[in-house]
């Protein structure tokens, strides 16, 4: 790997091209709406959020990590506001699963 990068930057060099900058970019802010259901379901969310922090250059706005502000503005008011500086919301629903009714008819 870093012989690959050793003969990029030789290429570079003699080649004449320049390395533009990259511009950085503002992080989007995001919050996450989602039910509660169980604790894998709230892991899942949480895996999902500090991937979107870590990987995805996302802001992230999600309950279980803003208790305090929660307990001080109320739920309502807490979900209003962040929802007035969010560029986008995620709502997370768990996967419905459909039961089929069987009747079972004895003649």
């Amino acid at each position: 790997m870093s012989s690959c990068f050793i003969i990029y930057k030789i290429f570079v060099s003699y080649s004449g091209f320049e390395i533009i900058p990259v511009a950085p970019m503002a992080p989007v802010s995001v919050l996450v709406v989602y039910p509660a259901e169980t604790p894998a379901f709230q892991r899942s969310v949480v895996a999902l959020v500090e991937f979107l922090q870590w990987h995805g250059g996302c802001k992230v706005a999600i309950d279980m990590w803003q208790q305090e502000k929660i307990a001080e503005l109320g739920p309502l008011r807490w979900l209003a506001e962040q929802m007035k500086v969010a560029d986008r919301v995620l709502i997370i629903t768990p996967l419905v699963e459909t039961v089929s009714c069987v009747f079972i008819v004895i003649l």
